[in-house]
């Protein structure tokens, strides 16, 4: 076979084959011959059948197989000889059976990125100290506390602190909100029966404050409020609100004592001590997930900064497609109506491009040094993330494994297990200095798990 590769920019390739007579009539009789073992033609003996009847009475069936023998044996026989890493044959195009008995045909390869590794072993990182205080402890119970709160009902007025009970309607630029920007109003505008906690950032920052010393059957109009630049709604960011205000109740909060009782109502049979001890351990547990949380991507980062290189653009597509899908989903889950992801869709995708572009450049580095390091995944450590993930869903396992088995998932799962695998080997050779949080020089607090 004569075969060329004109290499493309983006790790893409294309491979331009040429089998001469000899070699297409080659697998022109091995096929054949192999038509001619297994078909029933009428007047023939099985196998007794006249190669040239066989031809005739099979011609498309055989090219299409011969076809298909000679792009997988060109394929095989250029990727070799180009001593190149292929990730996928994208397509196959311009394939032709000639004249004269010779086959072409162009190939279109992506191709794994030439990454050049820097020193990997003993990446300097500044990890947090795990250490749970006293402190700590009495900050999660009071957010307990708050969660178990009572409330009662108060005359007024109003204060700070409090709970009122509100209806409110809002305007922009005098029209209601619900016309200007109906996608999000529903969220700030035409509440009933609203809870609005008075705190300066409730619903929209600075509007409590503008409610105190109302009386129950009183309603405040024209209260403007104008909505910080940094706001989490970007369309009201800068904007001027203008809320008409009722209120029709007020409530404060009863907050229960932390004593035993309130121990065994978050852990029962068991008191503040025992709770105490819980969720210290708990804590500890969270801290030392976020700590290695945070010492993977400082040395992701480091790698990633070292490293220059081109990436396939069909992996960060595909990559990038799953990270919007997985945004549009969890804005759906949040609440965030169809209209409101429509406007912003470019911004849901350029986050995921940027997030897809990282991931993708990060996944070939640590495969990159996975093989560097020969770090493989043995059967027994394939079986036992099966079996933790058939365990989390509560589902036999064998059931599992056949589902798997039907998705062609067991790969993924296996390069998972190495992925994770070789994030480890990182990590037990970078060199770790700790400090505590709040001191960390660079990359400020490590990620929650």
């Amino acid at each position: 076979m004569n075969i060329t590769l004109d290499r493309k920019p983006g790790c893409e390739a294309e491979m331009h084959v040429e089998a001469n007579a000899d070699e297409v009539r080659e697998h022109q009789n091995a096929v054949t011959t192999k038509y001619a073992k297994l078909a029933r033609v009428p007047g023939y003996r099985p196998g007794k059948t006249p190669a040239k009847i066989i031809a005739k009475r099979f011609a498309k069936q055989i090219q299409e197989e011969v076809e298909e023998r000679l792009v997988n044996e060109g394929c095989k026989t250029g990727i070799q000889e180009n001593d190149i890493k292929a990730l996928a044959v994208r397509r196959i195009e311009q394939a032709k059976f000639h004249d004269d008995g010779h086959f072409t045909f162009t190939a279109h390869l992506t191709l794994e990125p030439e990454i050049q590794l820097p020193e990997y072993k003993g990446i300097e990182v500044e990890a947090p100290i795990v250490e749970v205080t006293d402190a700590m402890i009495d900050e999660r119970l009071e957010g307990f506390r708050e969660q178990f709160a009572d409330f009662e009902d108060v005359d007024g007025p109003l204060s700070m602190d409090d709970v009122a009970v509100v209806s409110l309607k809002a305007t922009l630029d005098g029209q209601p909100l619900s016309e200007i920007l109906p996608g999000i109003a529903s969220r700030f505008d035409g509440l009933d029966d609203y809870w609005l906690a008075m705190e300066e950032n409730a619903l929209v920052p600075g509007l409590a404050p503008k409610l105190v010393n109302m009386n129950i059957g009183e309603t405040r109009d024209n209260i403007e409020v104008e909505v910080p630049t940094d706001f989490r709604e970007a369309d009201l960011q800068g904007k001027t609100l203008v809320y008409s205000v009722s209120l029709t109740g007020i409530k404060k909060r009863k907050l229960p004592e932390i004593n035993d009782e309130f121990a065994a109502r978050l852990l029962p049979d068991k008191s503040l001590a025992e709770l105490r001890d819980f969720l210290r351990e708990n804590m500890e547990d969270d801290l030392k997930q976020r700590r290695q949380n945070h010492i993977i991507d400082r040395i992701i980062a480091h790698l990633d900064g070292q490293i220059s290189a081109e990436l396939p653009q069909d992996a960060i597509q595909r990559e990038t497609q799953r990270r919007v899908d997985m945004m549009v989903q969890n804005a759906s889950r949040q609440g965030m109506s169809n209209e409101e992801m429509t406007q912003r869709q470019d911004e849901i995708f350029a986050a995921a491009s940027a997030q897809a572009r990282r991931s993708v450049k990060t996944s070939f580095i640590v495969d990159r040094i996975a093989s560097e390091e020969k770090i493989t995944v043995s059967q027994g450590e394939l079986m036992a993330e099966i079996q933790r993930m058939a365990a989390g869903d509560r589902r036999p396992i064998k059931k599992v494994i056949k589902e798997m088995q039907e998705r062609n998932m067991i790969a993924g799962i296996r390069d998972r297990v190495a992925f994770t695998k070789t994030l480890d080997f990182l990590v037990e050779n970078a060199k770790i200095t700790d400090v505590p949080a709040d001191q960390l020089s660079q990359g400020g607090e490590p990620n929650a798990s």
